[in-house]
């Protein structure tokens, strides 16, 4: 017999109440009543089953008892379970319905879940949830809570005596009728913004324009995003919306490379191509159609561009393209396009001259979309730096002047390095078909946009993404994410 009481309160918080009403009295102890709770929600999440309907606290003649004598009692046993897919955080209360005269709270001493005995006024209480034809609860105190999975099941035991230091004869045959409750939410976990805002550590920095970023070789920044493991880049101020407002965003990067494809190879005379290596103007690039419009985007498989003059390869993104839920959790958002006319720039250099509406003749300055790639900035403010070169060091060194000899502690320490050439968004300013690239030199460099490079998409995260409970950012236990 299962018995629950679900409810839907303002806020859209989902609450979750099931009853199991026992009775005691000073001289005979018994279940009273095991009554079925009303029901007013159409989903069953949360569930309270007694293991065995005929089961009872039955101490025939009780005295009050003694913690050693309480050992012996049987323990009454209950489970709850959640039905639905989603994780619930819960508490369980003993919710009292009726204490004769004389009778008090105090002196039913309680050991839950085989923890030591506890006296009734010295649990903390709780306000109480239950109304009943029969009983109206008055009072109620905590016994403990937790999450729960789910699919999950997690069991009970509870005992009550009357505590050995009652004497007053006035106190028997006194009825105490109680009830086991379960209350709970689905667990909406912690926005992300908000949860790496205020998140102390070394390992997430402020740069010189105000975004936090992850730095050094290692960093907790692991998320499980798509049905894989990405990663996180930073919070990034006031990222513009596609209706111009203004938010700060969690922007991520995947983890490995979807392949090495050209950034764009389209022929002379398709699109902003005026030669057969490709051009360099994102927003119709052919990489950029890949991402945003094609295979990857839509989980299929089919040719991306790889080599001059519109050449292709077959690539199959059935198993790795964008799951339906994960387009949902990606804001759709402004990508600043502006060119810079060569690599010889620190990281704060690169970071404005992104941003600066410097582009090639005719180029469009921003692209709104939802994938698109690191900038160099990212990957410059990416590095701790070490003890033979530290940080600062680094950040007023030229990402150009990066290497793996003479100060590698910069790209050795940077998450982002890769020992192969990686895509980024920016081109140049100066020609139609270079962009720029993460050399696996590890330093930045001009690249042309029909070689073929690796490929980490990069997005941009809807600001209402929580993370769940119980993770640390770390590979074995990744952040969560879900849209609320």
């Amino acid at each position: 017999m299962k018995n629950n009481k679900k409810f839907l309160i303002a806020g859209g918080i989902l609450i979750l109440i099931g009853g199991i009403l026992l009775g005691t009295s000073y001289g005979f102890w018994k279940i009273d009543k095991i009554q079925k709770l009303s029901n007013n929600l159409t989903v069953d999440c949360l569930n309270l089953e007694l293991s065995d309907v005929t089961d009872a606290i039955n101490l025939e003649k009780a005295r009050p008892i003694s913690d050693v004598q309480a050992k012996s009692l049987k323990p009454y046993e209950f489970k709850i379970t959640n039905t639905c897919s989603s994780t619930i955080s819960y508490s369980v209360n003993l919710e009292v319905m009726e204490i004769e005269n004389q009778l008090k709270s105090e002196y039913v001493a309680v050991s839950f879940n085989n923890e030591p005995k506890e006296i009734l006024n010295t649990k903390q209480t709780v306000t109480p949830t239950y109304k009943g034809d029969d009983y109206t609860a008055n009072e109620a105190y905590f016994l403990t809570n937790g999450e729960i999975k789910g699919g999950e099941e997690i069991n009970y035991t509870i005992k009550l005596w009357i505590d050995e230091n009652v004497t007053s004869i006035d106190s028997m045959n006194k009825d105490f009728i109680s009830k086991i409750s379960i209350s709970g939410e689905l667990s909406t976990g912690t926005n992300l913004v908000e949860y790496l805002t205020n998140l102390e550590s070394s390992e997430l920095v402020e740069d010189d324009f105000g975004n936090l970023r992850y730095i050094g070789a290692d960093p907790n920044n692991y998320v499980q995003f798509n049905n894989e493991l990405w990663r996180i880049i930073g919070v990034m101020k006031d990222i513009e919306n596609a209706d111009g407002t203004k938010e700060d965003k969690v922007k991520l990067i995947r983890s490995e490379s979807i392949g090495k494809y050209s950034w764009d190879n389209k022929a002379n005379g398709i699109g902003s191509s005026t030669s057969e290596y490709g051009s360099n103007d994102w927003s119709d690039s052919a990489l950029q159609k890949v991402l945003n419009e094609g295979t990857y985007y839509n989980r299929t498989s089919g040719y991306c561009p790889s080599d001059k003059n519109g050449a292709t390869t077959i690539c199959d993104f059935r198993s790795t393209g964008l799951t339906a839920e994960s387009k949902n959790m990606i804001s759709e958002s402004v990508w600043y396009l502006d060119g810079i006319d060569n690599a010889s720039k620190k990281a704060s250099e690169y970071y404005t001259l992104e941003r600066e509406n410097t582009v090639y003749s005719g180029r469009p300055t921003t692209w709104t979309g939802k994938v698109g790639l690191m900038y160099p900035s990212d990957y410059g403010y990416a590095t701790a730096g070490g003890s033979t070169t530290d940080r600062n060091t680094c950040l007023s060194t030229k990402l150009n002047m990066w290497s793996l000899g003479v100060g590698s502690d910069c790209p050795t320490n940077n998450w982002l390095f890769k020992r192969s050439s990686q895509l980024t968004l920016t081109p140049s300013s100066s020609n139609v078909y270079f962009i720029y690239i993460s050399s696996s030199g590890a330093n930045v460099g001009v690249g042309y946009s029909y070689d073929r490079y690796e490929v980490q998409p990069s997005i941009y995260l809807n600001p209402n993404i929580v993370i769940e409970n119980n993770s640390d950012g770390s590979s074995a236990l990744p952040f969560v994410l879900k849209q609320v």
